[in-house]
């Protein structure tokens, strides 16, 4: 149960409750990109979000070669030979009293990847996935003393900062270049700030900081014991659509010819022409930022998710309980067929046969959570047999649109 003021969980208003009093359509118009922003804090803002014990459990539950899990001070980070142990069977532990010994000394422990850890971190990035429409990726921070962990730098894609325990000092500066590349990543490249910051204040729990892509910042623990978690936001960059163009321009031969030095200045003249021609004519097309966004979602990867047993074979439902929902970040796109008995429903890439009832029943199950299957049943008792709705069911989870689960 959620307190007032605490975010929803891979509701579909997550990024509501993250940024409020800032409304979505406000952000993504005014900030997005573009301008940095500090949202004040709430009590009981991110409960149940994460908190140290969670953070106890991710260290001690770990993967074998550790390396999601580091520490570092003063911008470096410390060799892994000096808080890991060698297990006698494979693989490497954390050795907690070496762990404890480095933090005391003043290193920030970072756990990357921690959406792909802790559930409740993995269903507000689902959610920010499914409302920002871009790749999410949240590692978490913790520190003790006033050592910071990096020195002052800048990320190639934007990010929010979640303080959720203790407070942090941060000083927030214009960028020197702006959109700025992984590739410049160099100070000789981009040059570091010379003035004032444009913000710079401790923050407390509840509060939330957005950095855009370029902004140059630098975090200082106040010397209390302090976890935020840095959510960053992964778009796709105008170069990134030049080159899926320029891919799709394969299958015409002047764009695989050789280009000769030699042959005479109209034989060049007249090759150059023909290809700038194949060029022009791909980048005038009005709907090619929207081929290309829904090239990259039929394309991405979905994060994990199972629902066992129910997603291998047929298997009756234990419960009418028992819940049913369809995976986020891909909207449904339902196309009647020429025999108007079925339709076909684009889910990432791949197109799934139903009959035509089938219609209303996705229509119910989009843009909400987890739904009881109860109530497929109770709201199509007239159209659809009880019988016909449980195959459609179990179809859904086996062909990868739905994951069912169990109560």
């Amino acid at each position: 149960m959620h307190s007032e003021g605490v975010i929803k969980l891979g509701a579909s208003d997550a990024v509501e409750h993250l940024l409020g009093p800032v409304s979505l359509p406000v952000f993504a118009a005014e900030y997005l990109g573009e301008r940095f922003l500090h949202v004040p804090g709430r009590p009981g803002k991110f409960t149940g979000l994460f908190n140290w014990k969670d953070l106890n459990t991710v260290l001690r539950i770990h993967r074998p070669d550790v390396s999601h899990i580091k520490l570092a001070k003063d911008g470096e980070f410390i060799p892994r030979d000096r808080f890991l142990v060698q297990r006698r069977v494979g693989g490497s532990w954390l050795e907690p009293n070496a762990v404890n010994r480095e933090l005391h000394d003043g290193a920030t422990l970072i756990v990357d990847g921690i959406d792909l850890l802790h559930e409740p971190v993995t269903q507000l990035a689902e959610a920010l996935e499914e409302r920002l429409q871009c790749g999410v990726g949240v590692n978490m921070y913790a520190g003790w003393r006033a050592s910071r962990g990096f020195d002052l730098h800048w990320d190639d894609h934007d990010v929010f900062i979640l303080q959720i325990f203790g407070r942090k000092r941060w000083q927030v500066y214009h960028p020197t270049r702006r959109y700025p590349l992984e590739s410049e990543r160099t100070v000789a490249t981009i040059p570091k700030p010379d003035g004032d910051p444009v913000w710079a204040a401790e923050i407390d729990v509840g509060e939330v900081l957005y950095i855009p892509r370029g902004w140059w910042h630098v975090a200082v623990p106040c010397d209390v014991p302090t976890l935020h978690l840095t959510i960053g936001l992964y778009y796709p960059k105008a170069l990134d659509m030049v080159g899926w163009v320029v891919g799709n321009l394969r299958s015409q031969d002047s764009m695989r010819m050789d280009v000769h030095c030699v042959g005479g200045i109209e034989a060049r003249n007249r090759y150059y022409l023909e290809v700038q021609n194949a060029l022009v004519a791909a980048f005038s097309d009005p709907a090619l930022a929207d081929k290309f966004l829904k090239h990259l979602d039929s394309a991405r990867a979905p994060r994990p998710t199972f629902g066992l047993p129910y997603s291998v074979v047929p298997t009756p439902l234990d419960s009418v309980e028992s819940k049913i929902r369809l995976l986020p970040r891909a909207p449904l796109q339902i196309e009647a067929l020429e025999d108007e008995e079925t339709i076909s429903v684009a889910f990432r890439g791949e197109a799934h046969v139903f009959r035509r009832e089938a219609g209303p029943v996705l229509s119910m199950l989009a843009g909400r959570g987890a739904l009881p299957v109860r109530e497929l049943y109770e709201a199509f008792a007239d159209s659809i047999e009880r019988e016909q709705m449980e195959t459609f069911v179990s179809d859904l989870a086996i062909q990868g649109l739905a994951v069912l689960e169990s109560q």
